[in-house]
């Protein structure tokens, strides 16, 4: 994979405002992100929960 320090290149930070009703402890996310062109761009991830560090 090349640099995606490029023209063109966006990146999405920070906090996520959710919409109430909707479980952020899920076991998957699906994001999708329009521009005004129709042109969309998506993800989805599974979330595994690992063993607590220490107890």
């Amino acid at each position: 994979m090349g640099s995606l320090l490029r023209p063109g290149t966006v990146l999405l930070s920070g906090t996520i405002p959710m919409i109430a009703g909707v479980d952020q402890y899920a076991d998957a996310w699906r994001v999708e992100l329009t521009d005004p062109r129709g042109l969309t761009s998506r993800i989805l991830y599974s979330v595994e929960r690992l063993a607590a560090a220490w107890e």
